[in-house]
């Protein structure tokens, strides 16, 4: 049956009565003005055959009309009066919302940053409380942001539901996550896996408590429940993220190798809540990253200079990823990008992150058991060291995500006068696996394709050369830890 069509006699309170629009309505329904959502008055003059009734009906509605208007027209001022408005409070922000879910973690690098991506668009940000657990709103600007950090998993499950633009996490996707959300793209690839920021996780212990250092060994003891009293102190007591935690699985996977965490551990929605309540017991620990201590006290689970974390040499040191799906929002896409620039970077090291920005670097202080080859010395010594180490993604000749932004990092570099006429050098490195000779050769592949890369971007370099397994950066006995060895140093000759 076809539609009904009805006006709007609303003159002066409804702009579809002003403009005399026709309003269709379904055989059934309620002939409401879905403006105003006054009754509304058919349209159309009875056919003929219709009951006497109906027209004598239609007769008085449409004498009615007629002494409203003639009404407003006689009002001593000559103006109708004021029309009756729906009272549902403050008018909802009309910008485009872009929704970011996943890790507590990324999420508080999240919310800053898209408060600076407001201001750069010449924005006044504005920061609410979201209506879910963890959840924060940033408006302001021509785009707002809605930021839910309930843990990594809950990051990819969002995206699967359809109820996020972007996923963070603190932990690279699994292969799993990959097939079950194929529909959105190649989450793994370089064009959807980002590096937002580097992350360093620390233990936090009471304020009051006198450790200054804290061994892997021991550490593990205590997340185990194995050690159960600080030694000359209190009870100890694990306090930990909830599961689907990427920090909680970090430091189980890190110091238990895949053991439990203590049965009794307190758990906490957020890294805010683990702070406090680490803070709140004198035998409490937790690890979270360092960003996040602000009651509690952080010890350092590696004596690791600011190289070996910006080029992630650091076992505690990590990466937190943004997810880009295919179909992907254009303020999406802007916003991630936004996240990665200079000026972005340069907040999250305000926040305690480790940022992407590469410096230049007298060369470190050389390993003497075993001590580097002699060409790896020789080039040392004759060298500045860029902040960075490039890697490329798994079983693959192919730079990684965060590894091609190196490379426009480094070009940046080059720019500067003061590095006028100095040169790249490219030293490649291999994991342990295989044989002494393949590695080798493996190793000045991988220079050798960095250099490629270089060379498209307007940059020869001077040297390029490998090492094979020689000089390791993390134990080969893991493949997180050959992983990281397996890598490019960028030097820059003096």
């Amino acid at each position: 049956m076809a539609n009904l069509k009805f006006k709007c006699t609303n003159f002066g309170g409804c702009t579809k009565a002003d403009k005399k629009e026709i309003v269709e309505i379904a055989p059934g329904e309620e002939p409401l003005c879905p403006e105003c959502e006054k009754r509304l008055f058919p349209a159309n003059p009875p056919a003929a055959g219709t009951p006497g009734w109906v027209k004598a009906l239609l007769g008085v509605t449409l004498l009615l009309a007629v002494a409203i208007g003639g009404w407003w027209a006689t009002r001593p001022d000559g103006k109708p009066p004021e029309p009756e408005r729906k009272q549902d409070g403050p008018k909802p922000d009309a910008s485009p919302v872009v929704r970011l879910k996943g890790s507590n973690t990324v999420a508080l690098a999240a919310a800053t940053l898209a408060e600076e991506f407001i201001r750069s668009k010449g924005g006044s940000p504005q920061r609410t409380a979201g209506p879910g657990p963890n959840e924060t709103r940033i408006s302001g600007g021509a785009v707002a942001f809605e930021i839910q950090g309930n843990g990594s998993d809950s990051g990819f499950a969002a995206l699967g539901a359809g109820q996020a633009d972007i996923a963070m996490s603190s932990r690279k996707i699994r292969a799993a996550e990959v097939d079950s959300l194929k529909a959105l793209g190649d989450l793994a690839s370089n064009a959807s896996e980002k590096v937002v920021a580097l992350d360093v996780v620390v233990a936090a212990v009471h304020p009051s408590n006198g450790a200054a250092t804290l061994s892997e060994a021991d550490a593990a003891k205590l997340l185990s429940g194995e050690t159960r009293q600080w030694p000359g102190g209190p009870a100890a007591r694990v306090h930990s993220r909830a599961p689907g935690s990427a920090t909680r699985d970090f430091a189980a996977t890190r110091l238990l190798k895949g053991g439990a965490i203590a049965a009794d551990a307190v758990s906490a929605a957020s890294s805010e809540a683990l702070d406090a309540a680490v803070a709140a017991d004198p035998g409490g620990i937790a690890f979270l990253s360092r960003a996040f201590v602000s009651k509690s006290k952080a010890i350092p689970m590696a004596a690791a200079t600011s190289l070996r974390q910006e080029t992630e040499a650091d076992p505690w040191t990590r990466r937190l990823y943004f997810y880009i799906p295919a179909n992907a929002s254009p303020q999406a896409r802007e916003f991630d990008e936004f996240a990665r620039s200079k000026p972005a970077q340069k907040k999250l090291e305000e926040l305690r992150f480790v940022g992407q920005t590469p410096e230049v670097v007298p060369p470190p202080v050389l390993p003497v058991n075993p001590p580097p080859p002699p060409e790896y010395t020789g080039l040392a010594s004759s060298s500045e060291r860029i902040t960075i180490d490039l890697r490329f993604r798994y079983a693959s000749r192919e730079l990684d995500s965060k590894a091609l932004d190196d490379l426009g990092r480094i070009v940046e570099i080059l720019k500067d006068p003061k590095y006028a006429g100095r040169h790249i050098v490219l030293i490649g490195f291999a994991d342990s696996s295989g044989n002494p000779a393949a590695n080798l050769v493996l190793s000045k592949d991988r220079a050798a394709a960095v250099a490629d890369e270089l060379r498209r971007r307007g940059i020869q370099p001077a040297v390029i050369t490998g090492f094979g397994a020689s000089l390791p950066v993390a134990p080969n006995d893991t493949e997180e830890g050959r992983e990281k060895n397996r890598r490019v140093e960028v030097w820059l000759r003096k």
